[in-house]
């Protein structure tokens, strides 16, 4: 029985977990909440410096010391406001209210009194712009669909507030501009927020404007129209419990998760009792904030109020880059078990790692709220009632950070075209997901074959294998952090050229047999894999004697014995439930 066992931990629902980074970020609110007071004392200074100036400048004739008393007071806030403003920037603040500076050109603000896009006819919208300059401001204007709704001389040329009032008599899509020029004639660019002007107020109506507001953004970002119908659905937790055991666990049983605990296990991932398919019920319920169907075409959001806040925002947006990508690419060999563990984690973090960066570029271009939010990296943690073991969140964690990171180079070189070109010959492990290097050098993973009818053979009646795939450079990684620090660990994988692991077993008297064969791109790397595997056994492990290998050595663990066999091209090791199993497998594998 051939499965892709240290991947099934996730069988099904792990794509559907494009949301995960709407809670990979708790470890940071704290900062961002922060943040968003700073700017939001500062929006209220603003609007304060608005009225106050303006009653200042028609009395300035009459009462010159107040308005010296008032510009001293702009002033000062202003300082306050460049003391915070390199907090926020170190954040990379996404306000779509802040283009990227271009020399000479004026620096230009702009976002709504009530953030939220989407507004009623009849319902009034303030709009409030900035402009700076050190040459000095001449004009700061405010369009709506590019008719003048505001033009305003600034009173300070060094910078300029402005708020307007505008209420729409129609439905439709608006374009809010802001744009400044400075006294020698140089011109900004615009910055721009869409609104969303609907007819009523109804909460199901403005939810649907929501979900369709931002699939347009979507497409309109990525640059991919949708194709053919989708079935988009608002659910809550409750519908969420229901769902989990059909469409997120799909076809995985508790017999499944039990394999995947024996294989698992076999690695110290796990406990060899641990309750894995309870686990994932439990995580899920917890984690899960979204998720995406290919089978049904499907896209499922989680919102208790059935109406979607900045996370769940975020949440469709990314489920539905899923769906584009099933439309555009290919989404079924991640689940269909065509590929090895290895390349499927690989092609998964593709396309988590698409969709993630897809979240920060939807932030960065202001289709949220308008609002200022800080970009946050994310820090990944399981809910402190969830006892899940660490190769649990790591494995769920990959994808999206390790995706996100390997495609932010190619998206800053060539946008969205560059991430198209890498669907067309997707990256092959997790080793080029490490090393962007190695996947555009063409570094391709070594096909490894394990003697596994030797073994049958030797291992007798009763026994068959339950396991056959690639374990991969992430899994490495794994298996030695389990012992060594960081610093040991990351030169050890390096230099990974392929290998197959294989685990036996026999259910009628409950034994089991792990071999894992691997290869290694120069002896070097083969070497420093070895030195800290041994550092690694002799840290969790006792020293075996008598183990007849020349090269390497065997540990034991009460009756388990693991072993490593350093050959001229390849390194074996071997754990085994017993020290005469152990020894009728190294027969095999010695000679």
């Amino acid at each position: 029985m051939k499965r892709n066992s240290l991947i099934v931990v996730l069988v099904g629902a792990i794509v559907a977990l494009g949301a995960a980074t709407a809670w990979l970020m708790i470890g940071q609110r704290d900062l961002e909440s922060q943040l968003n007071l700073k700017e939001t004392e500062i929006a209220a200074g603003e609007s304060t410096l608005v009225s106050v100036f303006s009653e200042q400048r028609s009395a300035s004739e009459q009462d010159a010391n107040a308005l010296a008393t008032a510009e001293s007071e702009l002033f000062a806030l202003r300082l306050y406001a460049t003391d915070v403003a390199p907090a926020l920037q170190t954040q990379e603040p996404t306000d779509p209210v802040t283009p990227t500076p271009l020399a000479g050109l004026p620096q230009v603000r702009i976002r709504l009194g009530e953030p939220d896009p989407i507004k009623t006819v009849g319902q009034p919208i303030e709009i409030i712009a900035s402009a700076s300059h050190p040459v000095g401001i001449a004009s700061l204007n405010i369009l709506i669909n590019d008719e003048l709704l505001l033009a305003q001389d600034p009173f300070d040329p060094r910078m300029d507030i402005a708020v307007a009032e505008w209420t729409p008599i129609e439905t439709g899509t608006y374009e809010i501009k802001a744009i400044a020029a400075t006294i020698r004639g140089r011109a900004s660019d615009p910055v721009i927020l869409q609104v969303e002007v609907i007819e009523t107020d109804d909460p199901e109506v403005l939810l649907q404007t929501q979900l369709r507001l931002i699939e347009k953004n979507v497409q309109t970002l990525r640059g991919l129209e949708q194709q053919g119908e989708l079935n988009i659905n608002v659910i809550d937790r409750n519908n969420l419990q229901e769902n989990i055991g059909t469409d997120l666990l799909g076809e995985f049983t508790r017999e499944d998760a039990e394999l995947d605990v024996l294989v698992l296990s076999s690695f110290d991932f796990m406990p060899r009792n641990y309750p894995l398919y309870d686990s994932l019920i439990e995580l899920y319920g917890f984690v899960v904030a979204g998720y995406y169907d290919e089978e049904t075409d499907s896209l499922f959001v989680i919102s208790d109020d059935n109406m979607l806040d900045e996370e769940e925002k975020l949440t469709h947006a990314h489920e539905y880059m899923h769906a584009l990508q099933d439309q555009y690419f290919t989404l079924a060999s991640i689940q269909n078990g065509s590929l090895d563990a290895d390349a499927t984690m690989a092609l998964r973090s593709l396309a988590e790692g698409e969709a993630s960066l897809l979240e920060l570029v939807y932030r960065r271009q202001g289709y949220l709220t308008g609002e200022q939010s800080a970009d946050s990296n994310p820090v990944f943690s399981l809910p402190e009632a969830i006892a899940a073991p660490n190769f649990v969140a790591s494995q769920l964690a990959f994808p999206y950070i390790r995706g996100q990171e390997f495609l932010l180079p190619f998206f800053e070189e060539d946008g969205f075209e560059g991430i198209n070109q890498i669907w067309q010959n997707p990256p092959r492990s997790t080793e080029q997901i490490l090393h962007r290097d190695r996947y555009l050098a063409g570094d391709q993973p070594q096909l490894v074959e394990l003697p596994s009818d030797e073994i049958l053979a030797v291992l007798g009646a009763g026994w068959e294998q339950v396991a056959d795939d690639v374990f991969g450079e992430f899994n490495v990684i794994e298996y030695l952090s389990i012992a060594l620090p960081e610093d040991q660990v990351n030169p050890a994988a390096l230099g990974w050229g392929g290998d197959r692991y294989g685990v036996f077993y026999n259910s009628a008297t409950d034994e089991r047999l792990m071999v894992l064969k691997m290869v290694w791109d120069t002896p070097t790397d083969q070497s420093e894999f070895a030195i800290a595997y041994t550092s690694w056994a002799e840290l969790v492990l006792v020293p075996a004697s008598n183990s007849g290998i020349e090269d390497g050595g065997c540990w034991q663990n009460g009756a388990d014995t693991q072993c490593l066999i350093i050959l001229e091209n390849e390194i074996y090791i071997t754990r085994a439930e017993s020290k005469a199993l152990s020894d009728k497998i190294l027969e095999i594998l010695i000679r």
